[in-house]
């Protein structure tokens, strides 16, 4: 698919109440994390996109300026986006019980949060592994990844 058709996909899903979730497509963590949040995410509220793709850029190009981390997941949707803990917590909001009953930390200033989540991003790869290229997606994660 072209380039602009899939930017106008992306911003058509936007648009129409569904999420995107930009993952670091190469950390077998984030890989994990998402083929988590497949399974748990019945009502496909998310779509997918690797950090390290054209279109995240443009999508996050799309929103009011923001120092972004591309050691971060981003969470977007039709008015904002958000990142790190708060990205997760607001993922946990749509999943399957009983992840919603982790967004009961959110309460827990977002400083003290992204402590601990940069603390884990920073050694993800050291801990988790990571592949040279962005890992081929299974079956279940084609039909919801918006990468050409």
């Amino acid at each position: 698919m072209p380039f602009k058709d899939l930017t106008f996909l992306a911003q058509s899903h936007l648009a129409s109440g569904k999420k995107i979730v930009l993952f670091d497509g190469v950390c077998f963590l984030c890989n994990s994390s998402v083929n988590f949040m497949l399974k748990n995410d019945p009502d496909e509220h998310f779509l997918f996109v690797y950090l390290q793709s054209e279109l995240a850029k443009e999508l996050i190009a799309s929103y009011p300026a923001k120092t972004i981390s591309f050691k971060s997941i981003i969470l977007l949707s039709k008015s904002k986006m958000v990142t790190q803990s708060t990205a997760i917590l607001e993922i946990c909001k749509r999943l399957k019980w009983p992840m919603p009953f982790f967004c009961i930390l959110l309460i827990v200033p977002a400083f003290i949060r992204n402590f601990f989540y940069r603390l884990v991003a920073k050694n993800r790869y050291s801990l988790f592994g990571e592949s040279v290229t962005c890992i081929l997606p299974n079956e279940k994660m084609k039909e919801r990844l918006l990468n050409d």
